[in-house]
């Protein structure tokens, strides 16, 4: 009898052993994009913006001559000057 309760005394005595509290180091997270809807604009079929957008095409960028963009883009879009 007092063997087991030796025993058991030893048991309730043990604590497991301790873990790690040590933070794990931060990491960067990057966002590229939003899960929240964007309306459709049914007649293209392209997001609808809140501001108007303008595409340039290369050829167009191509056919002003410059060999750089900021001086192309500011030819095509007026409203860049």
């Amino acid at each position: 009898m007092l063997l087991a309760l030796s025993l058991l005394s030893g048991c309730a005595v043990s604590a497991p052993a301790a873990h790690s509290t040590a933070a794990a180091p931060a990491k960067q997270v990057y966002v590229t994009g939003s899960s929240i809807p964007v309306p459709v604009d049914p007649d293209t079929g392209l997001p609808q913006t809140a501001l108007p957008t303008q595409t340039v095409t290369r050829q167009q960028m191509d056919r002003t001559g410059y060999d750089t963009v900021g001086p192309a883009l500011r030819e095509l879009v007026p409203q860049l000057h």
